[in-house]
């Protein structure tokens, strides 16, 4: 569309109409603001609801009692083996020892004079390496085209459980084939026919024998393909290292710091909610829209977090059916402190009384009588749940309201371009108008004056 931008009328119509434009648009601009404002608060409630979820994991590390029988296990001599206990240990101690580590089998073949000649001399013919139990798998070997370096390299692409190398002990080659894994169960035999001469077969060229681990306590022997060794002492895991005919003393204990830590972890993740609700909730002095300030929802969520806390759980049996007597007490600001050593106190004095305030569970899907963890984690999982839980249903409403700004924005926008439009054809009409004006004023005059 062509413009004249004032030249008759001598206005500035591109200034006008940029004024009048940017005039209708102001309602465009306050629901921008109000979008922004939404988006403050899902990203507000988004940032509640993640650090929930957090929490959530940390209760879900506590709803259940063993979880919260945790175990250490100490080796006398750690040198010889190390020991890892799990929470189906139970207390005591053991004297073992280890008799037999678990090993692969390691062959060796005769002394070659060159690794690199096909007239190595060792023969041609078929190699059969037989792995444990597992299938005969036969090896094609021609001295005339493979030195003993292409032996090892078919021996290694082939399916066998095993792996080959050549060594040189400074004066002769040797090839060497070992087993992929230890035990007994993998030993390895070798049949060579033909010619071939490699002698894997030789009772005299095993260097290593596949064997299992053998260890012994109070009387009794127990044997592991590998050299870690489970399920002979209920939850606990044996890594052995060394041989040894003294006994080492493994000692299982409870392990009240690592229940210690996981209550620690959720002492933090409330915090961390709480703090974040009560960062929109606060007041700086003057009334803000972008936050969440007095929000049912996260008013809704704040309390039952705290109702759980702060509850006494019935059915325990115990003197400890409260956080506040386990050394979590709730501040003044909602968050909660924590005392390890009163924990640790209660753990020793009544275990089970605090395992059941934290997991104690009636079996059913309701949070009543349930321990605190157990409680927190369902009641997290109702609030965060899609499509139906509560903060869900709140963040989607507030997601919903941006996507109708959205479409209200859209149609402004496009109202305003075509109120744009019609003013430049307004002001276009105009400036042609008063053109023709000033041209038949000028040719009047031109006329009477001539």
């Amino acid at each position: 569309m062509i413009t004249f931008g004032g030249l008759a009328s001598g206005l500035d119509t591109g200034a006008i109409i940029d004024a009048l434009v940017e005039a209708s648009r102001q309602p465009i601009n306050r629901l921008q603001t109000k979008k922004s404002d939404y988006n403050h608060k899902i990203s507000a409630l988004s940032d509640v609801m993640n650090k929930l979820s957090t929490l959530q994991k940390s209760a879900e590390a506590l709803d259940k009692a063993s979880e919260l029988a945790s175990f250490s296990a100490k080796s006398s001599n750690e040198d010889v083996l190390k020991a890892t206990a799990s929470s189906s240990a139970t207390a005591g101690s053991y004297d073992l020892t280890v008799n037999t580590l678990a090993s692969a089998e390691r062959t060796y073949s005769d002394t070659f004079a060159s690794k690199d000649t096909t007239a190595a001399g060792f023969g041609a013919g078929t190699l059969s390496i037989t792995v444990g139990s597992a299938a005969a798998v036969d090896i094609t070997i021609d001295d005339s085209t493979q030195t003993l370096e292409d032996v090892a390299a078919a021996i290694n692409s082939s399916s066998a459980a095993v792996s080959a190398n050549v060594i040189y002990d400074g004066s002769n080659y040797r090839l060497v084939v070992q087993g992929d894994e230890t035990g007994a169960a993998n030993a390895i035999t070798f049949s060579e026919s033909g010619t071939l001469a490699l002698n894997l077969d030789e009772v005299a060229n095993e260097r290593q024998a596949a064997t299992d681990a053998s260890v012994t306590f109070d009387g009794i022997t127990v044997t592991s393909a590998t050299n870690s060794l489970s399920g002979a002492i209920p939850g606990l895991t044996l890594e052995v290292y060394e041989t040894t005919a003294t006994p080492v003393t493994v000692t299982i204990d409870s392990d009240f710091d690592a229940v210690s830590d996981k209550v620690q972890s959720f002492v933090d993740d409330y915090n961390a909610v709480i703090e974040a609700i009560n960062k929109q909730f606060s007041f700086s002095g003057e009334a803000r829209t972008d936050t969440l300030m007095g929000d049912a929802s996260l008013r809704s969520a704040k309390r039952q977090l705290q109702q759980i806390v702060s509850t006494q759980v019935s059915g325990t049996g115990s003197t400890y059916d409260a956080l506040s007597r386990v050394g979590v007490t709730t501040e003044r600001d909602g968050t909660l402190s924590f005392s390890s050593s009163k924990l640790k106190e209660a753990l020793a004095a009544d275990f089970q009384g605090v395992s059941d305030l934290f997991a104690l569970t009636d079996g059913d899907d309701q949070t009543a009588n349930d321990g605190v963890a157990v409680t927190m984690a369902r009641q997290i999982e109702s609030m965060l749940r899609a499509p139906d839980g509560t903060l869900q249903v709140r963040k989607d409403g507030l997601g919903d309201s941006v996507s109708d700004i959205d479409d209200r924005i859209s149609m402004l926008e496009r109202r305003a371009d075509s109120y744009e439009e019609g003013l430049v054809r307004q002001f276009t009409a105009l400036e042609q108008l008063m053109s023709g004006i000033q041209n038949q004023g000028n040719f009047l005059a031109s006329y009477l004056g001539g």
